[in-house]
């Protein structure tokens, strides 16, 4: 099967959000 455009981008945009997201905590970690 071929993977449909909307499943590859909703794949981008989850691994974009979880490294948006794990910046995110490392700042945090940081700023303490």
């Amino acid at each position: 099967m071929v993977a449909s455009p909307s499943n590859e981008l909703k794949k981008i945009i989850y691994y974009r959000i979880e490294r948006k997201e794990q910046e995110v905590e490392g700042h945090k970690v940081e700023g303490r």
